[in-house]
């Protein structure tokens, strides 16, 4: 989805946010619930002045009836280079959350 940020006081207003992962799902009384959500990962596109590294995912969170995932993962802007996980430069960490509701 577009997802302005805001990291070191900087907005990047042509950025779009993305969380990808896969699920099992089963139907219970002809409603859709989540069975289970894994392989969480996630990236930003688009005019960066810095770049994103995913670094986890939280373990996802279901609604009652099981009709909603909310799915969080953390991960940090990078302002410069990263060379074999250190950071040259500076880096802002941030959390990530969506959901999605099957219907």
């Amino acid at each position: 989805k577009y997802s302005p940020y805001t990291s070191f006081m900087i907005t990047g207003m042509f950025c779009k946010k993305h969380i990808y992962f896969d699920y099992k799902y089963y139907f219970e009384n002809g409603k859709p619930k989540f069975h289970s959500v894994y392989d969480i990962k996630s990236d930003a596109s688009g005019f960066n002045l810095a770049s994103w590294k995913h670094i986890k995912a939280a373990v996802p969170k279901f609604s009652s009836d099981k009709s909603k995932a909310t799915i969080t993962v953390s991960g940090k802007w990078i302002l410069g280079v990263a060379i074999k996980g250190y950071t040259i430069g500076a880096s802002d960490a941030q959390d990530w959350t969506m959901s999605l509701t099957l219907k």
